[in-house]
């Protein structure tokens, strides 16, 4: 299991299969996005990866994803739960009523529920996701690219 970026990823399995090492290389959501693929090149085919469920098939992410999609933006493994976080600090000042972080960190340490294009989320008193969602990954190549496809 490899836990850092597909900068460092992406080399270090093309070195494996070229050294003839067919162990499968696992790793985490550091090797989420396209430039994995591009720099792991056909050696990338059967990484595993484990990383949060597309966004992009939420039925809250639409609008957005549609949205982002006509302005140009790649929709990669961060993207949306980037949004997320930005509608998740917005709640929390706006029902917070105040800017000062602590403050903010509060309310939303107040487990209540926070729209976002992730659907709902909530935080426990630590602050720490009530939800769960982690899936793994399979990266395959698919019509001519590589992608990773959930198990």
């Amino acid at each position: 299991y490899y836990g850092g970026q597909h900068t460092e990823a992406g080399p270090i399995v093309r070195q494996m299969r070229d050294q003839g090492v067919s162990a499968v290389l696992m790793g985490g959501d550091g090797i989420s996005n396209s430039e994995f693929g591009a720099i792991g090149g056909d050696a990338a085919v059967g990484t595993l990866m484990t990383s949060f469920p597309d966004p992009t098939t939420f039925p809250e992410a639409k609008d957005a994803a549609e949205e982002l999609a006509r302005r140009g933006v790649p929709l990669e493994a961060i993207t949306l739960y980037a949004y997320a976080a930005t509608q998740i600090i917005a709640d929390g000042i706006a029902k917070s009523g105040s800017k000062e972080p602590q403050k903010v960190a509060d309310y939303l340490h107040g487990g209540a529920d926070i729209s976002t294009v992730l659907g709902p989320i909530a935080y426990d008193s630590k602050g720490d996701i009530k939800q769960p969602g982690f899936v793994v990954f399979e990266w395959k190549a698919v019509d001519g690219k590589l992608e990773p496809v959930a198990f």
